[in-house]
């Protein structure tokens, strides 16, 4: 779950074959030393800011510095902004109008209507201008026809951080500084650069699809409601979360006594049931769903564990999928968490020791002289809670950009990444 991000404006990358996308090694040289992203069109124009998403329509949006764009292209930076201020106006119109509708259908009281209510509340005062009036959004969003794109170069996450934190203390020149410059003045002035930055209140109000609603609806619901969450491995899907029967240790360490030993382990410790399979991600995705429309919810989180010894590897994929307007799901959002299992880990390990189930099935594996497949057990153990920590983590940071406010910043998934689950039975 768990690119995550998550910063600003967190987007999967999903581009036609006539867009250059390079990452990683695979970039020329040069642009990965840079923080921002970089589009450049066929005309050689560059804009350098954040790289948003792309659009059904077939645009790319990307979000650029106001300051920055209104010196390197003013045309753009006059029709940009002008078309703005329209799509502000009519944004605040949907948006209050969603709202009411949305707390007629919530009448019992509880934290999430007095969320909406809040809500409503800031955007009817903005609409009247009362108060002081805000300075104009720091970011203007342009959109570019995908057929113009000639590359597009997204950074990695941890330059793209910088970018963020630079942005927010305002530096100078974030566009055309290398990393490692605008890391040495950040730290300069004192900024944590851990530290995750929040912009969503300097980016422009814009309207929302269906879709995009339906997003949000799904993760502020999941926020305040029951937040149905289920977690799965070989071919068992348990839930989890909240109030749920937590997923065993001993069920978890079980499955990796079956990879390494095979089944003449299981038959010395008396388990006849065949070793477990790797986990079917559509069917295990399925069953969540299934689960979540029986329970009348709009979201559900599903985190997918696959053990591979022979590779030393553990592999943590998780997913928010929400249901749509087609009463279809689809994974809003999404990240892989790969961790070494062969990797020494001596506090987690010990803490999973003292577990009270693997202290009984530790005595039985000492009596029967495998000591040294304990070991790489406990240690791909350590790994997976580490990868899980190290996914929900990146959730939280996904989730928290989208529940302070419902109109900013945008929300963007990627439809091939989507993993998107067999249509559900509508739900009235």
């Amino acid at each position: 779950m768990l690119h995550p991000r998550r910063l600003l404006l967190l987007a999967l990358l999903s581009l036609t074959t006539n867009i250059s996308v390079t990452f990683g090694q695979n970039k020329p040289a040069g642009p990965e030393r840079f923080a921002v992203d970089i589009v450049t069109l066929n005309t050689r124009d560059q804009y350098r800011g954040a790289f948003l998403g792309r659009l059904p329509s077939g645009q790319l949006q990307v979000a650029l510095q106001r300051d920055w764009l209104k010196k390197q292209h003013p045309k753009l930076f006059e029709t940009a902004t002008a078309e703005q201020e329209r799509q502000r106006k009519a944004a605040a119109e949907q948006f209050e109008n969603r709202l009411k509708s949305w707390l007629d259908q919530q009448p019992e009281p509880g934290t999430l209507r007095a969320f909406l209510q809040l809500e409503l509340r800031r955007t009817q005062q903005a609409a009247r201008g009362d108060g002081e009036q805000p300075e104009p959004p720091q970011f203007v969003i342009v959109e570019l026809p995908e057929a113009r794109v000639r590359s597009l170069v997204t950074q990695a996450p941890q330059n793209r951080a910088v970018a963020m934190l630079a942005w927010r203390e305002r530096l100078a020149g974030v566009e055309t500084k290398q990393v490692e410059e605008l890391r040495k003045e950040l730290t300069a002035k004192g900024v944590n650069l851990n530290d995750v930055a929040d912009l969503s209140d300097r980016l422009p109000l814009l309207p929302q699809d269906d879709r995009e609603w339906a997003a949000r609806r799904a993760i502020l619901e999941h926020q305040h409601g029951e937040g149905l969450e289920f977690q799965g491995f070989g071919d068992a899907l348990f839930q989890s979360g909240e109030g749920a029967k937590q997923v065993e240790l001993s069920q978890l360490l079980g499955q990796l006594f079956e990879k390494q030993l095979g089944s003449q382990l299981s038959e010395l410790l008396g388990e006849s049931q065949p070793a477990r399979k790797t986990t079917n991600s559509n069917a295990a995705l399925q069953k969540a769903v299934d689960a979540a429309v029986a329970k009348g919810q709009r979201a559900v989180r599903v985190t997918l564990l696959e053990l591979d010894v022979a590779s030393g590897r553990v592999t943590v994929t998780g997913r928010l999928l929400a249901r749509m307007p087609n009463d279809r799901w689809e994974s809003v959002w999404q990240s892989t968490i790969v961790e070494d299992g062969s990797q020494p880990r001596p506090d987690v390990e010990r803490r999973i020791e003292d577990d009270p189930q693997i202290k009984g099935l530790k005595q039985t594996l000492t009596d029967l002289g495998l000591q040294q497949e304990l070991s790489k057990a406990l240690r791909f153990g350590a790994a997976t809670m580490a990868a899980q920590q190290a996914a929900n983590k990146q959730f939280n940071q996904f989730r928290d950009q989208y529940v302070r406010k419902l109109d900013v910043p945008p929300l963007r998934w990627s439809s091939d990444n989507a993993s998107v689950a067999a249509p559900a039975k509508p739900q009235n």
